[in-house]
């Protein structure tokens, strides 16, 4: 064989290897490509699903506390009522009240807020409820012939007002921790 053959026989086996090697580095670099667009899929996808739940937490808050303060508002005017001896008034506000609404966006919260929210949404809640019963309370005693005790009535309501300040502000701040926490 002769010295030139030997060297195009030695020429095509490193151009088949070199080939070889470029393909095998070719499939790697788009195995890699492949695995990263993957990874940033992955993330973009987890992303999207952290706001949409971050979404549904902040429309379930602001319904809750839309529907305890629209309860709450009720309570106070039905304490104003009954100062003002309107009791027929007063039994429609608190039978106006929406408290099974309340019931299920709390349920709603217990599922899917952290424990600090369901916490201040509970005690919001007992709020409403217990002056709610204070207010019917009253109007019982009214109606079996005891008069209002204005000075217990308006103690009573001052007591409701500081009370659902303080848990309002509570909730609130349940509410937004949660929804920082999560960005």
């Amino acid at each position: 064989m002769s010295n030139e053959l030997a060297i195009g026989i030695i020429a095509a086996a490193a151009a088949l290897a070199g080939a070889g090697i470029g393909a095998a580095g070719a499939v790697a670099a788009a195995r890699h490509a492949a695995l990263g667009a993957r990874y940033q899929a992955d993330k973009q996808a987890a992303a999207q699903h952290q706001q949409w739940l971050r979404q549904l937490l902040q429309k379930a808050y602001a319904d809750f506390l839309a529907g305890a303060t629209l309860n709450a508002g009720r309570i106070e005017e039905a304490f104003e009522k009954l100062d003002a001896g309107q009791n027929d008034r007063a039994l429609d506000l608190i039978t106006s009240a929406d408290h099974a609404s309340m019931a299920t966006q709390l349920a709603t919260l217990e599922v899917e807020a952290p424990d600090a929210v369901i916490t201040a949404a509970r005690t919001f809640t007992i709020l409403i409820a217990g002056a709610r019963q204070q207010v019917m309370e009253h109007l019982l005693a009214h109606q079996a012939g005891t008069p209002h005790d204005r000075e217990t009535l308006r103690s009573e309501r001052a007591r409701f007002h500081d009370a659902l300040l303080t848990t309002h502000m509570a909730f609130l701040n349940a509410a937004r921790a949660s929804l920082r926490a999560d960005t």
